[in-house]
């Protein structure tokens, strides 16, 4: 009980829960700069798409500064500007140090520009920071079930050192034992009625399963990658809120969810 009760308050970090949440899987995800093999961890570009959302080929750059939902053909990869040694915004040059041309804009940052584009919005170079392995964390999942380690980015004293403990807490337990139930990512839209009596005629016909199959491919026809989970209405009082689940795969998938949210309240309007 002891170590239960000290795991449960060290094993917090976003690292762990997604290894605990996969399962033991390999940590393949398109968002993740970290790919973990068996015996190490090598660095991968990012290679997610560009917004999918309603305005993703709009196009507006001005003074310089670039906007996230604009085609990759039409925007500056980077606002750094090593040959002169300037960085604009707005049309404006934002004075700098000159470290900054060696830590932040520096030579290979500014050639790995373009690799980001669709990820990092006014992209200026990049910074180093520390990072750590905890571990080994035994994962007892349906797709493995065998020691981890994790990487961890950190500048905090003592907080590695706090979670390997949890690890190892755990691992010398026999292990953590989880099962994936259900993956989805959800919003909740609300709609306000004058009384109880309209709530409930829309929540009933929200509840209809013609009602549910019109959304539903309505959501997968307009949205890229929304694979539609769940769809429900939950009334209180004169509010009903539309409850909307998706599968997002690897990606966090906020965007594609609240994407999803506003579509369902306009075509319900």
């Amino acid at each position: 009980v002891g170590p239960a009760i000290f795991v449960s308050a060290a094993m917090s970090s976003f690292a762990v829960q997604l290894a605990l949440a996969r399962g033991g899987r390999a940590f393949g995800a398109r968002r993740f700069v970290l790919r973990l093999t068996d015996c190490c961890f090598v660095a991968r570009p990012l290679t997610r798409a560009a917004s999918s959302g309603p305005n993703a080929n709009v196009s507006d750059e001005k003074d310089g500064v670039n906007n996230g939902n604009q085609c990759k053909s039409s925007r500056r990869a980077c606002l750094s500007d090593r040959a002169t040694r300037t960085l604009r915004v707005h049309g404006k040059e934002v004075p700098v140090r000159n470290d900054f041309w060696e830590y932040v804009a520096d030579e290979q940052s500014v050639q790995d520009a373009v690799k980001y584009q669709n990820n990092t919005e006014n992209y200026i170079g990049t910074v180093k920071y520390p990072l750590g392995i905890i571990g080994p964390l035994q994962v007892n999942g349906e797709h493995s079930g065998r020691p981890y380690v994790v990487p961890m980015a950190s500048h905090e004293g003592a907080l590695l050192a706090s979670y390997n403990r949890g690890c190892k807490a755990i691992t010398q337990s026999g292990g953590c034992t989880v099962r994936i139930k259900r993956r989805s990512m959800l919003r909740a839209p609300v709609f306000l009625f004058d009384n109880v009596a309209s709530a409930t005629d829309f929540y009933r016909f929200a509840e209809l399963a013609e009602t549910k199959d019109r959304l539903s491919k309505h959501l997968v026809e307009n949205i890229k990658h929304c694979m539609v989970t769940s769809l429900r209405a939950i009334q209180t009082d004169r509010k009903v809120h539309l409850s909307i689940g998706i599968d997002s795969d690897d990606a966090a998938g906020q965007n594609i969810v609240t994407y999803a949210g506003d579509l369902v309240m306009r075509v319900m309007k």
